[in-house]
């Protein structure tokens, strides 16, 4: 993600923990609760950074004092530990000892505070979670991603085995009454859509010259034997001259 400041004047609220330094491009990276922040995951942010820069640049780069980089973590990374050094600013805040600075953010060690709810929502603690939602106050409609990610949380328990397709495939199904009937059949084929149905609901309300049009005679009457056609074809002489 890119935060830009775009437009004069400094803001005035409070932003959440870790980001007080926020300078003119700050570029994040967010590892969630199934994620780890490594060190890959760090050269692949210092890779974005300079991809970036020199896109913005050209063949005069922007100054290096313009950027800050966040790595934003669910959990604590154990593992970069061990060959990172950590300095510790606040409460679950930390900057990592590289030659160029690398703010990270653990969401699970986060001061419980209004202005930090946004990280409590992602921050894979039961009761975090509860308190996120509760100061959180979003911007967007009931449909956003964050009411989802209540739903998903369910506040019930974390624990349980959850792939991205199945959370695509809970929320699609929850959330179909958002779509008309027209834009749910969207790609599906006719015999997909008559699928269950019965033959009688499929047939009513059409008449049976209807329903023959095109249907060749012999296929009409190929269950009838002999004798039933011959007396069907009576039938229909003597209604004409009735």
């Amino acid at each position: 993600m890119v935060i830009l400041h775009k437009g004069e004047g400094e803001f005035q609220g409070i932003l959440p923990d870790g980001l007080d330094n926020l300078n003119t491009h700050n570029l994040l990276s967010y590892k969630s609760m199934r994620e780890s922040f490594d060190a890959w995951a760090v050269q692949e942010l210092i890779g974005h950074y300079v991809n970036y820069r020199k896109q913005l640049g050209g063949e005069t780069l922007v100054p290096e004092t313009e950027f800050s980089l966040y790595a934003v973590s669910t959990r604590f990374p154990q593992g970069l530990k061990k060959q990172v050094g950590f300095t510790k600013l606040k409460q679950g805040v930390y900057e990592l000892d590289l030659s160029i600075k690398i703010r990270l953010i653990v969401l699970s060690q986060i001061e419980k505070a209004t202005h930090n709810a946004v990280w409590h929502l992602f921050s894979n603690v039961l009761d975090s979670i509860d308190y996120g939602k509760k100061f959180y106050h979003a911007k967007s409609n009931p449909s956003s991603s964050i009411n989802l990610l209540y739903e998903y949380y369910q506040l019930e328990g974390l624990e349980m085995p959850y792939t991205i397709e199945e959370f695509q495939k809970e929320v699609a199904q929850n959330h179909l009454h958002f779509l008309s009937s027209k834009e749910r059949l969207v790609g599906v084929s006719e015999e997909e859509r008559l699928e269950g149905i019965p033959d009688e609901k499929k047939l009513a309300g059409i008449s049976v010259d209807k329903r023959l049009e095109g249907v060749p005679i012999e296929e009409c009457f190929k269950n009838y034997s002999k004798q039933e056609f011959i007396d069907f074809l009576e039938k229909q002489e003597l209604t004409k001259k009735h």
